[in-house]
């Protein structure tokens, strides 16, 4: 699966999420693809303050509450 949508494509490291597994979490390195999903998720109207490249509790946050939402559309 390649990435399509155009906040995504061209980022290595978010490609890797959807190949390999890899999660992007506190501390990554790729400001850019950290940026990308501080942006996406204020798109969505999950707002995670600064769009700085930083994972910090605001996104980290986001990210949960995202997941769980997905997590629990079946309840």
């Amino acid at each position: 699966m390649v990435l399509v949508a155009q906040r995504f494509a061209g980022s290595s490291t978010l490609q890797k999420c959807v190949t390999s597994g890899h999660r992007v979490l506190a501390g990554e390195p790729d400001k850019d693809a950290v940026r990308r999903i501080q942006a996406s998720l204020g798109n969505i109207g999950h707002p995670c303050g600064a769009i700085d490249g930083g994972f910090g509790n605001a996104t980290g946050t986001a990210v949960s509450y995202i997941g769980a939402s997905i997590a629990c559309r079946g309840c």
